[in-house]
């Protein structure tokens, strides 16, 4: 190891994924020096693979005739977490968010409505239809033109915006330490490149890490459906991050907040794209959905659906539909826009996973039971059970959407084996609405602050469904009113 260097900076943010952008480029546009910390090769995070951005009452959105309101929005949030949520710090966060779609537009983001014919509107598979539940029915310019998802369009702008303003961001490069003086106001951060330790005398502090998702010890106090076996049960569509922010706020007093949710994905064929066929036939709402005992679990047209997914055995299920329905979605998608579906292509790409065992085709049901483990007279009572729900139109167990009731009995059968997709983290670190960072008695931490997901008072167990898109948007809003924050700590 070599010797230890010396910076000094206004602002250490610790972490350049969403929100420690956000927070750089809003910090250093009041004239502040920034200096970012990011321990992976380069800055971005979670944010990269982000497809879709919450907002209310933006400019864009009043400008195109669409209504998102903040009550309408701030109510959904907590009444899904049953007001364990922190309402003040959701008040503003979704107060913040119309006028950071301002603020994004205004560093370079070019956002462009989606058009589609009237018949595809309501589309589950469009990126941002506009109902009702998705408000915001706009691409991050770039997504048709290269760019990953609309969060890897929005990270690239703040990247730019971060060289233009002389922000400096040192990747490779872990913090370890949040330095504190005896009064228990923040002084700097210790940190360690892949060459030297640093040391960043700076007034303050920005933690945002990207959560915990791959620290065991963590997942194990936090995690309501930990086992020991976790990480072979689930699939890591998310970062790893080991809860950098959290431990090390922790150390010098942090207190937690008791609202820690995860966010995941359920219905989905994790070793595949999101643009891939396979992945639009576990997406299909005509499907049915079973365990491995070969029992149907849940309502599959009932997006909240996937909150049931972690008590299932291994956190694994099976997508299952016959002939009609597989060519009833090749029928649908030729119509769309976009993410069309080629039936050849389609029907190659599951041969090639039934090769992997991912996938079984055939004639027999009791040949698919015994494929997913489960006893094949279940299995066979399941599916006549269901298909009598389908000829009177309506499921007398978990009322599944009349419209996609639809019976199975054209051979093959098809079943598709899914599992768990665990995106991030949420919390628990306790934060103002000032996104000040909380101590033990309640009091702030002078000079620390936070953002992104490593925020408690979100989300309470889960995300919020009904919120979609708000992972994005609240790390770029607390980023923003942190970033806000420090700059008026410094000065004062």
């Amino acid at each position: 190891m070599g010797s230890k260097d010396i910076i000094t900076s206004d602002l250490v943010v610790v972490g350049g994924g969403a929100g420690g952008l956000a927070a750089a480029v809003a910090a250093a546009e009041k004239g502040i020096k920034v200096t970012v910390l990011e321990k992976y090769h380069a800055p971005g995070g979670n944010a990269l693979f982000a497809v879709s951005l919450f907002a209310a009452e933006s400019q864009l959105q009043k400008n195109a005739g669409i209504q998102a309101l903040r009550d309408t929005f701030f109510k959904r949030a907590m009444e899904w977490s049953h007001w364990r949520a922190d309402g003040r710090l959701i008040r503003t966060l979704i107060d913040k968010s119309g006028e950071t779609i301002d603020w994004l537009q205004e560093k370079g983001v070019k956002f462009e409505r989606i058009t589609l014919p009237e018949s595809n509107q309501k589309s589950p598979q469009m990126l941002f239809p506009p109902t009702a539940d998705y408000p915001f029915p706009f691409w991050a310019g770039g997504v048709k033109r290269g760019a990953r998802s609309i969060g890897d369009a929005v990270i690239k702008v703040l990247i730019e915006n971060c060289r233009q303003l002389d922000v400096k961001i040192l990747c490779d490069t872990r913090a370890k330490q949040i330095l504190t003086d005896k009064a228990g106001q923040v002084i700097g951060v210790l940190a360690q490149s892949q060459e030297n330790d640093i040391s960043i005398n700076s007034k303050t502090v920005i933690i945002s890490t990207g959560g915990f998702l791959g620290n065991k010890e963590l997942m194990k106090k936090y995690f309501h459906s930990y086992t020991d076996d976790l990480y072979d049960d689930i699939y890591l569509w998310g970062l790893p991050h080991m809860g950098d922010g959290l431990l090390m706020a922790q150390e010098i007093g942090a207190n937690t907040d008791g609202t820690v949710a995860f966010e995941w994905e359920g219905n989905k064929f994790p070793w595949l794209p999101v643009g891939s066929s396979v992945f639009h036939l576990t997406e299909n709402h005509n499907c049915i959905w079973v365990n491995k005992k070969g029992e149907r679990f849940v309502d599959e047209s009932e997006g909240s659906a996937l909150n049931s997914l972690y008590r299932q055995l291994h956190k694994t299920f099976y997508v299952v539909f016959d002939e009609k329905i597989k060519q009833a979605l090749y029928s649908e998608a030729s119509n769309r826009s976009i993410n069309r579906i080629t039936p050849i292509e389609a029907d190659k790409e599951l041969q090639l996973q039934v090769e992997k065992g991912r996938v079984k085709i055939d004639n027999s049901l009791e040949e698919i039971a015994k494929w997913i483990g489960a006893d094949s007279k279940v299995l066979r009572s399941t599916i006549d059970e269901y298909n009598s729900f389908c000829n009177k139109g309506h499921d007398d167990i978990f009322l599944k959407n009349p419209a996609n009731l639809i019976a199975l009995n054209d051979q093959p059968y098809y079943a598709i084996k899914c599992c768990l997709n665990m995106i991030l983290t949420r919390g628990p670190l306790k934060v103002s609405c000032y996104m000040e960072v909380i101590n033990k008695e309640d009091n702030p931490i002078p000079g620390l602050y936070a953002a992104g997901v490593d925020i408690g008072g979100t989300d309470s167990d889960t995300y919020c469904g009904t919120l979609s898109g708000h992972s994005l948007s609240f790390a770029l809003n607390s980023g923003r009113i942190a970033a806000e924050s420090a700059v008026k700590y410094i000065s004062s």
